[in-house]
């Protein structure tokens, strides 16, 4: 069983792609965090990966979430001012937070503090800061909150509204509990403020801005303009499988091609967004979404000699492409898809 302080440990257990969730499978569940944390991940993306010519508005728009009551934006912008002093890796470094499992397309990195995830909810006082490359920069994009409490327990009242869905991931807590999460962006997303993941990150760590949600007329559209986001998200931060290959495994030649067709792919998907042409986008889209799917097949294959981590994997790699987490206290995933704050 693990401690509630071995944080950083119980994090790292294997629910994200790549070098971490298998070296959390090999290490077991008595790791250290020590052990976990020196485990390989996906790094952040860096200008080396992109096109450094591309200019980038480093200013991302604040939502203005109208699906929110003016209580609750003014609470969200409460948050948001009370952790500005916080909005670079090094201020969050230096006030104690630290990273763990490395970048994640659709929700950036976590830097965590230990402290105020003891201390439990504090609305201004997020234990979870989330950044992710915007451009050349590292952008303060959201925060998220954290805490382990039994599966049926009440939660806090975090913002006013029914629209602040808590989720879930029993497998990262103690047994007979649960760790319950709630995400909350402060750069626009297609999924609303508090949804579990933000499908545009790696759009914007690509330096491409996302669709234009007008263009997603139809669920297909919407479901191309996320996985295309996750194949973007390949293009410029490859997990790769280093620690499979140690076991034996397979490093994925396929997946290797699928990235090396989607960064070609890239500066069209960004001449497209900047003409306007949704024609164009869309048809270099679904060839980068179907890049994504050979992507997801090799990684799912690499992972089937281990069936925990694969049906953990193929868990997350569905929410990923969703947008849904385990909503807390059901059985039911918290599905997304209104296309709100991204204009």
């Amino acid at each position: 069983m693990l401690a509630r302080s071995t944080i950083a440990a119980a994090l790292a257990l294997p629910i994200i792609i790549g070098g971490a969730l298998f070296a959390a499978t090999r290490a077991g569940p008595d790791a250290s965090a020590a052990q976990l944390s020196a485990a390989p991940a996906r790094a952040d993306p860096t200008p080396d990966a992109l096109d450094s010519t591309v200019p980038v508005d480093t200013m991302l728009p604040t939502p203005e979430w109208p699906q929110l009551s003016v209580r609750a934006r003014s609470q969200l912008a409460e948050v948001q001012a009370a952790v500005r002093s916080l909005d670079t890796p090094e201020k969050a470094r230096a006030a104690g937070f630290r990273p763990v499992l490395g970048w994640i397309p659709t929700m950036g990195t976590h830097w965590v503090s230990e402290d105020r995830m003891r201390a439990g909810f504090q609305r201004d006082a997020p234990d979870h800061l989330m950044f992710s490359r915007v451009g050349d920069a590292q952008r303060l994009v959201g925060i998220a909150y954290a805490y382990w409490d039994a599966a049926d327990a009440e939660l806090p009242d975090a913002f006013e509204g029914t629209l602040d869905s808590w989720h879930e991931h029993p497998e990262l807590a103690p047994e007979g509990q649960t760790l319950i999460m709630l995400h909350v962006w402060f750069a626009p997303s297609m999924d609303g403020p508090f949804a579990g993941h933000n499908p545009w990150l790696p759009y914007w760590a690509a330096k491409i801005d996302g669709p234009d949600p007008r263009w997603l007329r139809t669920s297909d559209d919407t479901v191309v303009a996320r996985k295309a986001g996750l194949a973007i998200g390949e293009a410029v931060a490859p997990s790769g499988f280093a620690v499979l290959a140690e076991r034996g495994g397979t490093l994925g030649e396929d997946a290797d091609r699928a990235r090396f067709t989607v960064r070609r792919l890239i500066p069209t998907l960004r001449a497209a967004r900047e003409a306007n042409d949704r024609t164009a986008w869309l048809q270099t889209a679904r060839i980068a979404a179907a890049s994504w799917d050979e992507i997801r097949t090799a990684y799912l294959t690499a992972a089937l000699p281990y069936p925990e981590a694969h049906e953990q994997l193929s868990r997350f790699l569905g929410e990923m492409e969703t947008g849904a987490h385990a909503v807390h206290g059901t059985n039911e995933h918290a599905g997304h898809g209104e296309h709100d704050g991204h204009d």
